[in-house]
C-alpha cells in the first residue's frame, strides 16, 4: 500500500513518540552542552592562532623597509638583476617564458606606475615605472630596454 493512500493518524506511519518526561534526542541537554563546548574551543583556538600569527607577522615585517624609499631600493636591485642578463632585444626570451617580464612588471609597480610613491619627508616621487608598463603593454623590447636603462641610471645617481 502506498503512503499516499494512508489516512492521517495511521499508526503504521506515525512518527516515533518518546515516553512522557523523556526529551527528544535533538533537544537533549547533553547535546546542547557539547555544541557549546565545541563552539568555545573553536573560538578560543581561532583567537590564539590569530594572535600568535599576528605577533609573528608584525615582528617579521619590522625588519623590512616598506617605505617609498625602500620600494625604490628594491626596484633598483631588481633592475640591476634584469639588466645583467638583458641588454638588448636578443637577450629576451618569449613572453611568458622569460621571468624577466615578471621582474619588469614588479619594477613598474614598485616605482609607482599604478599608485604614486609618497614619502613623508621627500614628497611624491616621479612615476618612473610608467615607461616600463607602457613598453610591456605595447610589446616593444627596445622601449623596455630603454626604460630599464633609464631607471638603472636613475638608481645609480641615488
Amino acid at each position: 500500500m502506498s503512503d499516499l493512500n494512508n489516512e492521517p493518524g495511521d499508526p503504521e506511519h506515525a512518527p516515533p513518540s518518546f515516553p512522557p518526561g523523556q526529551p527528544s534526542a535533538a533537544s537533549s541537554p547533553e547535546r546542547a552542552v557539547s555544541c557549546a563546548t565545541v563552539t568555545v574551543v573553536v573560538g578560543v583556538s581561532a583567537l590564539l592562532i590569530g594572535g600568535v600569527g599576528g605577533y609573528l607577522l608584525n615582528d617579521g615585517l619590522s625588519r623590512w623597509d616598506v617605505t617609498a624609499s625602500g620600494q625604490i631600493s628594491y626596484a633598483c636591485a631588481i633592475v640591476e638583476k634584469v639588466r645583467d642578463d638583458h641588454r638588448n632585444e636578443d637577450d629576451w626570451g618569449g613572453f611568458g617564458e622569460d621571468e624577466a617580464y615578471n621582474d619588469a612588471g614588479a619594477i613598474s609597480s614598485l616605482l609607482g606606475a599604478f599608485v604614486p610613491l609618497v614619502d613623508p619627508e621627500e614628497g611624491t616621487y616621479p612615476p618612473l615605472g610608467g615607461d616600463i608598463m607602457q613598453a610591456l603593454q605595447n610589446g616593444g623590447l627596445d622601449d623596455l630596454n630603454a626604460a630599464l636603462e633609464a631607471i638603472q641610471k636613475e638608481c645609480e645617481s641615488r
